[in-house]
């Protein structure tokens, strides 16, 4: 792959001129600089970005790309975003809100939000990889953060997700890491 890293109205990238796509990276001069503001942003991940006056979708947030990076109290991530990659918001600890609309997967056991303060997510995406999200949670793949414990997770009124998770109102626990994850889901989207 040929990836070049630019930065792109305050944020970084790294590219791919061949396939017009670019993923979210965390440059080696450290955070954008909104990422010192002592204002909490509600921020909308952008789903292109322009590079020589040619347009590149947004595919992928990278290794560590908002690491400590406190100025977040919501991330709104667009459908064009179809992968998350470890720590990508490792101690973002102002981040409360997730807003996913497409079908990213969030591998959970690689840490993407370890260390925030996360407590609910509107999930607008695919069902498929909210009940993968989900599993993941409590398996024994995942490294689960009890920053996650009580967790709300919102999805659309017409989702059928609950009803595959019957057990919802009791904690879910992995008998073997010993650790104990409490969600709520609730269909007001």
């Amino acid at each position: 792959m040929n990836a070049n890293e630019v930065e792109y109205d305050g944020l970084f990238y790294r590219i791919n001129p061949e396939e017009k796509t670019a993923v979210l990276s965390k440059s080696n001069s450290g955070n954008p600089l909104f990422c010192q503001e002592q204002m909490l942003l509600d921020f909308k991940i952008p789903s292109v970005m322009y590079y020589n006056n040619e347009e590149y979708t947004v595919i992928g947030i990278g290794d560590r790309a908002f690491m400590e990076c406190h100025a977040f109290a919501s991330v709104d991530i667009p459908t064009s975003v179809s992968f998350m990659l470890r720590d990508a918001f490792l101690h973002c600890k102002s981040l409360k809100k997730v807003i996913i609309r497409g079908g990213v997967e969030i591998p959970l056991f690689k840490g993407v939000f370890n260390g925030t303060s996360l407590s609910d997510i509107l999930w607008y995406g695919d069902n498929e990889k909210l009940y993968w999200f989900l599993e993941r949670m409590v398996s024994n793949e995942s490294v689960y953060h009890p920053d996650y414990d009580a967790m709300t997770i919102h999805i659309r009124k017409d989702s059928n997700i609950a009803d595959r998770f019957w057990s919802l109102e009791k904690p879910f626990k992995n008998f073997e890491n010993g650790l104990e994850a409490k969600f709520k889901i609730v269909k007001d989207l």
